[in-house]
């Protein structure tokens, strides 16, 4: 191997081109975003960008990269910031292994292009095998048991981190399946609520029903309480009125009573003075000049009441003189045998209901009241 040539490049990046190998690598500085690619190729999309880790991990950039032919860059990130420092880039030319000869079909022509025909088919071949086997770097320190060792170490470590990876997968997937149990009975038990919710709610609606149905009800017996309301407002009225006119009206009986008791009164003294007056009156005047006889001749000689001057009473056909038992039918019976007689109506107070006119011999005497 021959000694790296460095090219200065603009700021402190320094191109390393690799004399046994056709690629470059460059110390990124945060800054600079455009790599010069010193060798020859076919086109300048061959050139393969590799970023590389602090901790050597390499990544094939496949976008987000932008090509200048006429100056040999390759710009990355096209967009975005410059790598930071600490990584590495490398530029590797990957030329495709093909054949884009199109020579005459004549002699020697079609021999040279049989044989390059053939040559790629073996460079195919060999990069086959190539793609399979162990690479180390031109510029690596490293020798190819060690490149193995790591090889495999990283192989076991992402062997158990697969592994491990799939026994969390299959902890989460029991985890799930057992969630999905529980969700299952949660679903059964919330369709049992849910039948139980819709009874519930039935319930309701049929008791909001019959609440609506009592509340209607309870509104006609408000209105009906009002009217009664109203109705025993006016009744109370009327009450106190008639309690009114009641009280008015014993006032009146009171004073009634009163008058009455005393007429009754000077009614027994009237008939008392008139019962003195009738045992001492000793002649009573005949009718038509009969001039006048005795009260014990007349109670003799006019006992009977057909007899032509005799005395009929009223308490002969019947009268009760009470004031309370009606007396109109006794007086018309003493009336009807009154021809050329006189009436007698004895103490007392005598209820008449009509009109009469007595068939007396000339007038009505007597000690009663007609009332």
């Amino acid at each position: 191997m021959g000694s790296p040539i460095y090219i200065q490049l603009k700021g402190d990046v320094k191109l390393t081109p690799e004399v046994l190998k056709p690629s470059v690598v460059y110390q990124c500085d945060g800054r600079n975003k455009k790599f010069i690619f010193p060798y020859d190729f076919v086109q300048i999309e061959d050139i393969k960008l590799i970023i590389v880790d602090e901790d050597g991990t390499e990544a094939v950039q496949v976008g987000n990269i932008d090509y200048d032919e006429s100056t040999k860059s390759v710009i990355y990130p096209a967009n975005g910031d410059a790598l930071a420092v600490g990584q590495k880039v490398i530029l590797e030319r990957k030329t495709p292994i093909s054949q884009d000869m199109d020579l005459p079909d004549e002699y020697p022509f079609e021999n040279i292009e049989h044989a390059t025909d053939k040559i790629v088919l073996i460079l195919q071949e060999m990069k086959a095998d190539l793609d399979r086997s162990l690479k180390i770097r031109v510029d690596s320190d490293k020798n190819a048991n060690e490149v193995a060792k790591d090889i495999v170490e990283r192989s076991v470590k992402a062997a158990n981190d697969a592994m491990n990876a799939m026994n969390v997968i299959s902890e989460k997937s029991d985890k799930i399946n057992a969630n999905a149990d529980i969700i299952n009975r949660l679903g059964e038990e919330i369709k049992t609520i849910a039948a139980t919710v819709d009874d519930k709610l039935a319930s309701a609606n049929t008791a909001l029903d019959t609440t609506s149905t009592n509340v209607a009800t309870a509104e006609r017996l408000v209105r009906d309480a009002k009217a009664y309301a109203g109705q025993t407002t006016v009744d109370k009225r009327d009450i106190n009125d008639l309690v009114d006119q009641a009280k008015a009206l014993k006032t009146d009986i009171d004073n009634k009573q009163t008058s009455i008791a005393s007429n009754a009164i000077k009614a027994t003294d009237a008939a008392k003075r008139a019962e003195v007056a009738a045992s001492k009156a000793e002649e009573i005047a005949l009718p038509n000049g009969g001039g006048l006889v005795t009260k014990t001749e007349a109670d003799a000689k006019y006992q009977t009441k057909d007899s032509l001057y005799g005395i009929v009473s009223v308490k002969d056909f019947g009268a009760i003189g009470d004031g309370v038992a009606d007396d109109t039918a006794a007086f018309k019976r003493a009336n009807d045998n009154l021809k050329n007689k006189i009436l007698l109506i004895p103490n007392g107070i005598y209820k008449i209901n009509e009109h009469l006119s007595f068939n007396t011999v000339d007038s009505v005497n007597g000690y009663g009241r007609i009332q």
